[in-house]
């Protein structure tokens, strides 16, 4: 039987269609999982893994009764991947995670932290992380996950060549 492990849950606001701003939550946590198929839907990818791994849980529930779920065996991915399927009942979520210079770089990928990326600019080695779930108040900021995907792809290539 699989056990909810590392439980936390975090109150966020959503935005609707119609601009009204709805009370949320997310909920994250691990299972581990005996030959887990995951399928990654930012990558449209299926993996699966033989033996035992951690799977991480996120679950969004908002005051309307809408209730989503996604898993990966990285947090990162199992994040983008619910992003997605909020967006497809055209929700957007109000947090940092979803401001569209914020991204989930490769060493972030098994935490709740995202960065900032600025476009020409390498990040530090001591680069600030920010908590995916918390508060963004300028709906400007918010992006999909392709708008996000697509500006990561050109901070990439806006830092090829520069130092170190």
């Amino acid at each position: 039987m699989n056990n909810k492990e590392n439980f936390k849950c975090f109150n966020i606001k959503s935005l609707n269609f119609q601009h009204k701003i709805l009370d949320a939550s997310i909920n994250i946590w691990t299972e581990n999982i005996e030959n887990p198929t995951i399928y990654d839907i930012v990558e449209n990818k299926k993996y699966e893994f033989q033996g035992k791994y951690e799977v991480f849980f996120l679950e969004y529930h908002d005051e309307t009764g809408n209730s989503l779920k996604n898993y990966s065996d990285r947090i990162g991915s199992a994040f983008y991947g619910l992003c997605i399927k909020i967006e497809q009942i055209e929700l957007k979520l109000l947090i940092k995670g979803c401001v569209l210079s914020n991204y989930i770089i490769p060493r972030l990928q098994y935490s709740i932290y995202t960065t900032h990326l600025t476009l020409g600019k390498r990040i530090d080695k001591e680069f600030v992380r920010i908590n995916l779930f918390d508060p963004e108040e300028d709906v400007n900021q918010i992006a999909t996950v392709q708008e996000q995907k697509a500006y990561y792809n050109q901070w990439l290539k806006s830092i090829e060549g520069l130092p170190y």
